[in-house]
Parts: structure tokens; C-alpha cells; sequence
């Protein structure tokens, strides 16, 4: 018999609705429900929706930092571009999949004003992002690697509200000025 992580389901479930459709729209009941999970495994994992937002905010930042950083390092090799622009093309591609919303650190902020834990988990992301952006850069040239992240985001943000990953590429564009590349 194989034995199921039950914290693992409701925590993937999870990160998957909230990013899909906010995570104000969905209810512990459907988590439950999605993750085919005992409502009493849910509450020994999770003592509440706020903890799991927290818990899946968590693990995004893992995933996706990983991930990107990792594919815009390699596309920086690959194309001898700074790893800064090539953010931008991997984001780009992102955006133009399907199962695109957007940033999903902004989305569960704006759905949780008042979650000071997933706020400052949303910032820390961000600034991770930022510093790895700095690193690239020369050590003067910090302002550069924070208008950067506000291109980023602004077009991650843009992209989604005009269903249009065609913003990025504008964003990019303004990022090679700034970089002063080609």
C-alpha cells in the first residue's frame, strides 16, 4: 500500500488554487475537498487558512527562486546577455504559457492586506530577487538592480491584467537602456 503525505497534497493543492483564483476565493473546504484529505488532516497539518497561505507562500518562494534563477543563470551563459535581461525572457516565456495569474506573491498580499507574516514573506521574496539582480551588477549600482525588480514586477503585473506577455518584452527593452546593452 502507498502511503500518502497528506501535508504535502494539501499544501500543493493549495498552491495551486490560491494561485489559480486567489486565495480569498478559496475556502479550507475546497482544499480539503481538491486534496482528498480527512478535514482532521488538514487541522493537525494546517491550524488555519492564514497558516497554510503562510506555508504555501513558503514553499513558492523556494520553488520559484529556485527555478528562475536558476533558468535565467543559464540562459545568461547561453546568449552571453546579463542575467538581469535574461530574467526578463524567462518571465516572459512564463507569461506567455498557459496558467499564467500573474505574481503570486502580490496576488495572495493584496488578498491578505492585513497578513503581516505573508506580506513580509512576499518582501523577502522580492528582495532576494533584487539581491540577485545586485550580484550581477557592480557593487555602485544598487538603485539599478531595485528599478529592475519594479520593471519586472510592473510587467508581471501588466501581463496579466492585459493578457498580454508582450509587456514584458517592453520591459526588457527599457532594461537593456538601463544596463546600457545591446
Amino acid at each position: 500500500m502507498v502511503r500518502r503525505d497528506a501535508r504535502s497534497d494539501i499544501l500543493r493543492t493549495a498552491m495551486q488554487l490560491f494561485y489559480a483564483e486567489g486565495s480569498r476565493a478559496i475556502g479550507v473546504d475546497r482544499v480539503i475537498a481538491e486534496a482528498a484529505v480527512a478535514k482532521a488532516s488538514f487541522y493537525l497539518h494546517f491550524p488555519s487558512k492564514a497558516a497554510l497561505l503562510i506555508a504555501t507562500l513558503e514553499a513558492r518562494d523556494a520553488d520559484v527562486r529556485g527555478w528562475l534563477c536558476q533558468a535565467a543563470s543559464e540562459r545568461a551563459a547561453e546568449k552571453r546577455i546579463p542575467p538581469a535581461l535574461a530574467m526578463f525572457d524567462i518571465v516572459a516565456k512564463w507569461a506567455a504559457g498557459d496558467g499564467f495569474h500573474g505574481c503570486g506573491f502580490l496576488r495572495a498580499v493584496f488578498d491578505s492586506p492585513d497578513n503581516i507574516e505573508a506580506r513580509a514573506i512576499g518582501a523577502a521574496h522580492k528582495l532576494a530577487l533584487e539581491n540577485w539582480i545586485a550580484e550581477s551588477l557592480a557593487p555602485d549600482q544598487r538603485d539599478k538592480a531595485a528599478a529592475l525588480t519594479i520593471l519586472l514586477d510592473g510587467s508581471v503585473a501588466q501581463a496579466f491584467l492585459f493578457d498580454d506577455p508582450g509587456r514584458i518584452a517592453i520591459a526588457r527593452r527599457v532594461a537593456e537602456t538601463l544596463l546600457g546593452a545591446p
